[in-house]
């Protein structure tokens, strides 16, 4: 570890140190947990409101455990405890939830809910404060997680799975995640917590909150840290930036007005999948690269000049470096009231404003092959552009005339793919709805009425080049250059180590509209039992341009790869107009204080993501648009408690009718190229989520799942035929998932001490659709330890701690649809090998 950085950070914050307590002595009251979602009623206490009331997948206050519909929450102590990297770190231990938290901490990574068929953020939404952050949750390159960051400004989460979550959000058919932030707190509190770790982690985090006057609260927070990565990538701050964030809530007489201004620029590595077999012995590549700390990034091409075309459709280049990693540079304001309007009528409004740009530097794997077959295969282009004269290929360090012995590597080269992508967005959405409470003479009624609207602009560069490089840990780039049979060079088939520039991209853009009138009602027939019904009616229209690529010669006489850059050269205009409806009916029954069951079924909708406008996708054999995908499911529960335990268990069922997707393929030639598919799908398992409490101070969770997804019926849009994927398992989705948390908390006069620790198991999955590609089974444990003294609290976290290798993907970028054996992976990305945290809080 380096030190000096966390020296840095304690002379920088140890003025606030020292000041807060002073200032913490104007309050004697515990330190509550603002939240404007979780309070209604201002002045409520909202750490005792969050403990026991959901806000997520209703348009009232629900207690949770009365909720007729499957939810779960994570307090801030939990999010102390899990200590995640990511926001897929902190869900990993949700019920109904596979989170593969492989990729680095700036988000992209992939969620799957209850098995359904995506395994990215598609079909979750992901909400702050009861509002999207933008209109689309997963676009090529772009996941909505990573426009959100956890800090001590993240009071808690609330994940609604399935159920009601479609009825109060666009794009959320298989669930919602509804991070609850700090606005303001009637008391004064705050907190400053210094962090070091794994890669030189050196962070600093800030949270304070409290009165300004009689009405209005206040909270200021924010993030810095930088690291070298929890794989080192040869070169340092692969992880760097932070987040800063000022809400407010101002009470009024029977309401509040609330709002908050929050901006993010941060910078982390991406993380790609490794080569895990040799193709040729079969053997493992773990001395060459080991899977849990290993990369295929690298100082060796961290700054690289990429051939490109300018929007004029002319020869140009750019300049790009690894270390920009995902790199959102976004800004967010939000402005939300609530009001008591009188005769059972509240009128509740929010309105969020996000504009920014998100990068994208990164390394996608390709996959190892021998470099004897990979020169054999570029013999006849060099020929061509070279001349007869050439009789055989040679590798050299790219830029030099160093020659490189393939033997020193296992005789085994990859063509990756050095990806750089540009994202304009801007999102204006508002939503309003009027709350009245009815009493009838067979019960009462909270009936709901809504609108919601949203203006938005999309638009993305992609650049898409590959890179030739060795098979090991922080590569090496090659090149190779053309012989005679004299042994002199006569030409080079590639340059700078690039094997083609620009190939397989998409580019265009976007401006849209979406409009979503809603309607609910519940209904208290009696005290213990209750009916819901709801509707959501969405429209979408969007109109922009795609992007058509061309090839320009950029330099006649140079390297191979200069000769075909590809790039945009010109735009067609498109538009689409998308409709779809979803709706819900369940029911709940309170049979004692400490038990209840419910029933639900949801009828919902997936929008195909931007790529029928940016990339032209359409139906195979046809001109006909991606399609609305329709989405069934149903749901039934039941939840019991008592002292010392409290179980919840759900059976689910869905099903899903021509929901679209698609990978990036880098072959061994350099070729990049997009495969999409139309698939249905059926899920059904059931869901454990268990609390065990048998003496003071001690208690287990755990956190299970057993599901059967299967694809019913699959087509290529290239009219490949998918015979083969039909009846097997949805790709990636797991059917079997447990994780085991026990906790124990003992005092020591003064000082509270607590050990924890995390089991968590898998089963195995497949990386394809014909389930040729096998993800093995794999288990791991966690193991942390806090105490805390007088508002002082040190905590320390092992991550994997027995430093095993478990697949989160494999082959993703060698994805086949066809027949043949099933093998395990053998590219796959892994959990990160053991690595740590330390960390020191003052709270007060």
């Amino acid at each position: 570890m380096n030190y000096r950085y966390l020296r840095y950070l304690l002379a920088a914050t140890s003025p606030f140190v020292l000041a807060c307590p002073a200032l913490a002595q104007e309050v004697t009251q515990d330190r509550p947990a603002g939240s404007p979602a979780a309070t209604q009623e201002a002045g409520t206490d909202p750490a005792q409101a969050g403990a026991d009331i959901v806000v997520t997948g209703t348009s009232t206050r629900q207690r949770k455990f009365d909720a007729p519909y499957s939810v779960s929450t994570i307090d801030r102590t939990t999010i102390d405890q899990a200590a995640p990297h990511s926001v897929a770190d902190l869900l990993a231990a949700t019920p109904g939830i596979t989170a593969e938290a492989s990729g680095g901490e700036g988000g992209g990574e992939n969620i799957v809910i209850r098995g359904l068929p995506w395994s990215g953020w598609r079909l979750i939404d992901l909400n702050q404060d009861g509002m999207p952050l933008f209109e689309s949750n997963t676009e090529r390159f772009l996941n909505v997680d990573e426009l959100y960051r956890v800090d001590l400004d993240t009071q808690r989460a609330e994940i609604v799975r399935g159920g009601t979550a479609p009825l109060f959000s666009n794009n959320a058919p298989g669930g919602v995640v509804n991070f609850i932030t700090n606005h303001g707190t009637p008391t004064y509190s705050g907190a400053i917590r210094l962090e070091s770790g794994t890669g030189n982690r050196a962070r600093t985090d800030v949270m304070i909150s409290g009165p300004i006057t009689d009405r209005l609260m206040a909270s200021v927070s924010g993030f810095y840290r930088r690291d070298d990565g929890l794989r080192n990538p040869g070169f340092d701050n692969a992880d760097a930036g932070g987040q800063f964030k000022v809400g407010a809530t101002y009470k009024l007489d029977g309401g509040r007005i609330w709002g908050d201004f929050k901006y993010l620029n941060d910078r982390s590595i991406f993380y790609t999948a490794v080569p895990l077999v040799d193709p040729v012995s079969g053997g493992s590549l773990e001395t060459l690269i080991d899977p849990r700390n290993g990369t295929l990034s690298s100082a060796a091409f961290q700054r690289v000049t990429l051939r490109t075309l300018d929007a004029n459709g002319r020869a140009n280049t750019i300049k790009r470096d690894l270390r920009d990693g995902i790199h959102p540079d976004v800004w967010t304001a939000t402005l939300g009231a609530d009001h008591e309007l009188g005769s059972g009528f509240r009128l509740t409004g929010t309105y969020r404003h996000t504009e920014g740009t998100t990068g994208f530097d990164s390394i996608l794997n390709g996959g190892p092959v021998t470099a004897s077959s990979f020169l054999a295969g570029r013999l006849a282009s060099a020929r061509t552009a070279f001349g007869s004269g050439v009789s055989s290929l040679r590798y050299v360090v790219a830029g030099t005339n160093t020659v490189y012995d393939p033997a020193t590597t296992a005789n085994l080269v990859m063509a990756n793919t050095v990806a750089s992508i540009r994202t304009r967005l801007r999102y204006d959405a508002g939503d309003v709805y009027l709350n009245k409470t009815l009493e009838t003479p067979i019960g009462s009624h909270a009936l709901t009425a809504g609108v919601y609207y949203s203006d938005y602009r999309y638009a993305q560069d992609q650049s898409l080049n590959a890179l030739l490089v060795n098979v090991k840990n922080q590569p090496t780039a090659l090149d190779v250059q053309a012989l005679n049979a004299a042994g002199q060079v006569v030409g080079r088939v590639t340059e700078n180590g690039f094997i083609s520039y620009g190939a397989g991209g998409q580019s265009g853009s976007l401006d849209g509209r979406s409009v979503a009138f809603y309607l609910a009602d519940t209904w208290e027939v009696t005290p213990a039992w209750s009916i819901d019904a709801g509707v959501r009616r969405v429209s979408r229209k969007q109109d922009g341009v795609q992007g058509v690529l061309g090839t320009v010669n950029a330099d006649p006489t140079g390297a191979i790869a200069a000769r075909t850059v590809q790039g945009v050269v010109r735009t067609v205009a498109r538009s689409e107009n998308l409709k779809g409806t979803s709706w819900t009916v369940g029911s709940g029954y309170i049979f004692a204080p400490n038990a209840n069951v419910f029933g639900r079924y949801t009828r919902s909708f997936s929008y195909p993501r931007f790529d029928t406008i940016l990339g032209g996708a359409t139906l195979p054999g046809s001109t006909d648009p991606l399609p609305v995908a329709n989405v069934q499911q149903a749901e039934a529960g039941f939840k019991y408690a008592l002292p010392g335990l409290r179980v919840t268990t759900t059976g689910f069922w869905s099903e899903f009718d021509k929901l679209n997707g698609g990978t990036q393929v880098a072959a061994a030639d350099g070729a990049i190229t997009n495969a999409n598919i139309i698939y249905d799908t059926r899920t059904y398992g059931v869901e454990l989520e268990a609390v065990v409490s048998p003496f003071a101070g001690f208690d287990v969770t755990a956190v299970g799942m057993w599901q059967n997804p299967k694809i019913i019926s699959v087509d290529t849009l290239t009219g490949t035929n998918a015979q083969s994927s039909q009846g097997g398992d949805i790709a990636r989705v797991p059917r079997v998932q447990l994780t085991v948390t026990p906790s124990y908390a003992v005092d020591f006069g003064e000082a509270k001490a607590r050990l924890y620790g995390s089991f968590y198991t898998i089963g195995r999955r497949f990386q394809d659709a014909s389930n040729l590609s096998r993800l093995p089974a794999y288990s791991s444990v966690d193991l942390g330890a806090s105490i805390e003294v007088s508002g002082l609290e040190v905590r320390g976290q092992v991550s994997n701690l027995f430093d095993v290798v478990g697949l989160t993907e494999g082959n993703a970028r060698a994805a086949t649809i066809g027949t043949g054996g099933v093998a395990d992976a053998t590219v796959g990305r892994s959990i990160f090998g053991r690595n740590f945290t330390v960390s020191l809080t003052k709270r007060w």
